[in-house]
């Protein structure tokens, strides 16, 4: 059971807005409940005003449990948006590591909290030959430009369906060594132009926004960036593309 603004009977303060009952309608109290945090603004790196809240929730094939919804902290642990746990509540780690929400960015448009904080996960749907369909607001999603729908491969959930030739920015060398000073980044189309590039860090913030002249090289200095990981956005005149990288 799950659910959020409720008291639950000889539990003051229970914050973890997610129980268990027994056939006889009590609390199981062998379930350790997952904590589920969202925050109302901040970064990622400083977030403000935590709320405890609900997180909807999917039985899968194998006995465990999707998680989804607005939070971004699990147990005081970064999760975005996704998570697993077993029947006993402890949460399954790697699932969801690299397949979640990364932003949230149509246009000039990027969201009350940044184009990072922005993104949630509203439906989690199970198809009937395994995978699973993913909806919510974000337009990348696992270092992909999905614009609110994606469908997973059902094992292990760590990587999206193959995306041979549906349109995705392309950069390298990825990743891409601190004491070098360019990569290169192409758009699908060969004949697109690139009008717009950004870079953000983890927390949502444009840490870089490179001039891009008429006759653009598709080359992109980063020679001050520190080592992390960080999303790039790339917009033409058809449709806005990102994809994650890392400097080390």
């Amino acid at each position: 059971i799950f659910g959020g603004g409720v008291g639950i009977a000889n539990h003051p303060g229970y914050a973890a807005r997610i129980i268990r009952l027994l056939s006889d309608g009590s609390i199981d109290e062998s379930f350790i409940a997952p904590l589920c945090t969202a925050y109302a603004g901040g970064t990622y790196e400083n977030p403000t005003t935590p709320n405890a809240i609900a997180a909807s929730i999917t039985e899968d094939e194998d006995g465990t449990f999707i998680l989804w919804g607005d939070f971004i902290e699990i147990n005081g642990e970064e999760h975005r948006r996704l998570a697993k746990i077993d029947d006993t509540g402890e949460l399954i780690a790697g699932a969801f590591q690299t397949t979640t929400p990364d932003s949230s960015v149509w246009g000039s448009w990027n969201g009350v909290f940044g184009p990072v904080m922005s993104t949630s996960v509203g439906v989690v749907k199970k198809l009937p030959d395994g995978k699973l369909l993913i909806g919510g607001q974000f337009s990348s999603f696992g270092g992909e430009p999905y614009s609110c729908l994606v469908r997973l491969q059902p094992s292990g959930f760590v990587g999206t369906e193959n995306t041979e030739g549906r349109g995705a920015l392309k950069l390298w060398p990825n990743p891409i060594g601190v004491n070098q000073q360019f990569f290169q980044v192409t758009l699908p189309d060969a004949n697109e132009r690139i009008e717009l590039v950004e870079i953000y860090d983890l927390q949502g913030r444009v840490v870089l926004k490179p001039n891009v002249p008429n006759q653009f090289d598709n080359k992109v200095d980063i020679q001050n960036l520190s080592p992390g990981i960080y999303l790039i956005k790339a917009a033409s005149a058809q449709g806005i593309y990102s994809h994650k990288f890392v400097v080390q």
